[in-house]
């Protein structure tokens, strides 16, 4: 797990600069990068400072089990206009905020906040429930 946790970080780590956001992150060796994270008997959940998350199930030993092909979740803000045409807003990274620190295990909601293209703002909250 640590592999997988240094290796999902040394890729955040070398994304560009241009790129980086502007969430807190956590200073735990395990989880250096992370704005937040949490594992429990069942999963291992964890953000990046520019909002990407990653879910991996966890075999009895605590072992992530698709080490190599980690579930990924994606914050996305989506435009639906009067005549039904879509839009995908692409997240502007450096304009994210948090409304806490970076944490692990949360156990109050955590809100976080930006704007997308087009200058709109969003919020949401995320609440890790306990498994």
């Amino acid at each position: 797990m640590k592999k997988l946790l240094h290796l999902i970080t040394a890729l955040t780590l070398i994304a560009p600069s241009s790129l980086r956001a502007e969430l807190p992150v956590l200073k735990d060796k395990e989880w250096l990068g992370y704005f937040l994270g949490t594992k429990s008997r069942k999963c291992l959940f964890a953000m990046t400072r520019n909002s990407d998350s990653v879910f991996l199930p966890v075999d009895r030993k605590g072992e992530p089990i698709r080490v190599g092909n980690p579930i990924g979740i994606s914050f996305r803000v989506v435009e639906t206009t009067p005549d039904g045409k879509i839009t995908r807003k692409e997240l502007d990274l450096p304009s994210l905020t948090a409304s806490s620190e970076a944490v692990l295990k949360p156990k109050e909601p955590i809100t976080f906040s930006g704007k997308v293209t087009g200058n709109a703002s969003f919020e949401s909250t995320i609440k890790i429930l306990p498994a």
